[in-house]
């Protein structure tokens, strides 16, 4: 479903963002506005990793010490692919569908790959507060999108909103985070697209004849 944060997160969403404001043009994800940190999957995985090189130590164990540090090793190249599969991507926000109110409103992003190698498991969210949960929970629009970009290729993926206001609507901050490939690392930007939408009143249901 659609991330949802609280105001502190929120907050913190804005600090790193820079207080940017809605993001004109394409933009790029360059090494500055990726982050990375081990997930709970990655953490059980130090700990484990700092078990059996304890264990290595005290028993003195030359083949304990083989397999720790190649473990850790391919962790560490996987560290290095997880922060790769999500930075020099492009973004760019396209459009924005106008619709009735208590439909649901897309927003649509483009993601580029200017590079040789393709990137896998992006998951794109739109950045909610709290109060916001109860919409998101609502609708199919409302689930977070999957989109894997070809090498030197593009992408298009459609981030749903539901609405329950008229008005002019305009798209939340998007998280784009990626656990790929082993699961022990999450890299994650923000972008926030300059696109809004227009939400109409809904047409009465079983209206009267005129």
């Amino acid at each position: 479903m659609s991330f949802t944060a609280s105001t502190l997160s929120l907050r913190i969403a804005e600090w790193i963002g820079g207080r940017r404001g809605p993001e004109h043009g394409e933009v790029l994800l360059d090494r500055k506005r990726v982050y990375i940190l081990p997930t709970r999957p990655g953490m059980v995985f130090a700990a484990a990793m700092l078990v059996l090189l304890v264990g290595s130590i005290n028993y003195s164990l030359q083949l304990g010490y083989l397999l720790t540090f190649t473990i850790a090793a391919m962790a560490v190249v996987g560290m290095h692919h997880t922060h790769r599969n999500l930075a020099r991507l492009v973004l760019r926000g396209q459009s924005a569908e106008n619709v009735f109110a208590g439909d649901v409103v897309s927003f649509e992003i483009t993601l580029t790959n200017i590079t040789a190698e393709p990137r896998h498991a992006l998951c794109l969210s739109l950045l909610l507060p709290q109060r916001r949960r109860a919409d998101a929970q609502t609708g199919a629009g409302a689930s977070a999108v999957w989109a894997d970009v070809p090498a030197n290729g593009m992408q298009t993926v459609r981030i749903g909103l539901p609405t329950r206001r008229r008005g002019r609507h305009s798209c939340p901050r998007v998280r784009i985070e990626t656990r790929f490939p082993f699961g022990l690392f999450q890299a994650w930007a923000y972008f926030h697209p300059a696109l809004s939408a227009v939400v109409y009143p809904a047409p009465e249901v079983d209206p009267p004849a005129l």
